[in-house]
């Protein structure tokens, strides 16, 4: 037992729990983090389609997260996606979705 007390000093004791107690505690938070449901906020998508339709459709996007910018051309609505304003369009003339490139322009035409 002396040789244990010898070889393990105290300071060595507390820094070991420490370190122990630490790492437990950030396990803990990373496991009860990743618990909480993920769900978009604010998400900018433009719409393009008649009036109604587009606010219809913005009515129920914006209660999962979504803010619809209703534009009155695709090609408004592509401009917005390029000038990174919107993540998406949702076409309602042609019943199309299309999405932005994740990478910037650079690297979007590899």
């Amino acid at each position: 037992m002396k040789y244990l007390s010898r070889s393990f000093g105290p300071q060595i004791i507390v820094g070991l729990v420490g370190g122990l107690v630490l790492t437990l505690l950030f396990l803990w938070l990373a496991i009860a983090g990743s618990a909480v449901p993920q769900t978009p906020h604010n998400v900018p998508v433009a719409a393009v389609g008649p009036g109604p339709a587009v606010t219809q459709l913005a009515a129920r996007l914006q209660r999962g997260g979504f803010h619809v910018i209703a534009t009155p051309t695709d090609a408004k609505a592509v401009d917005l996606v390029q000038t990174r304003h919107a993540d998406a369009i949702i076409n309602l003339d042609t019943r199309q979705l299309q999405t932005a490139q994740a990478a910037s322009p650079p690297a979007g035409g590899l």
